[in-house]
């Protein structure tokens, strides 16, 4: 039982580390920066660029990416200047699972009351 408890894990962790490697891949390959616009100066688009690390070839990126996601480090938000993603998703969790809860409470009712009338109905 605990060789399988510890190969289902293994598999796990080789899961998650092809989902963060793709996701890291396809965000890169998006044409483009989260900066362009039309207002900005190149000069600007390059100060940013290298304040967010997205000047360094891909490679080194991509182990500052794996070193700071095994440290619980998700980075500093695009959008808000100077918010880390980390506090984004703190802020959102007490709505998100308020949201859970009351969904599995409305899916456990309506699971019970059908599993009932089956049941019943034959």
């Amino acid at each position: 039982m605990i060789k399988y408890i510890l190969k289902r894990l293994a598999m796990g962790v080789v899961t998650m580390f092809f989902l963060i490697t793709i996701t890291f891949v396809l965000t890169r390959l998006m044409p483009g920066s989260p900066f362009e616009t039309d207002n900005i100066s190149p000069a600007m688009l390059a100060a940013l660029e290298e304040n967010y690390g997205l000047d360094k070839p891909i490679d080194q990126q991509y182990v500052i990416y794996l070193k700071d996601l095994l440290h619980g480090n998700l980075g500093v938000s695009y959008k808000k200047s100077g918010v880390t993603v980390n506090s984004l998703i703190a802020s959102g969790f007490p709505v998100t699972l308020k949201l859970g809860l009351i969904s599995f409470g409305f899916a456990l009712i309506v699971g019970i009351l059908i599993g009932i009338w089956m049941s019943v109905t034959k």
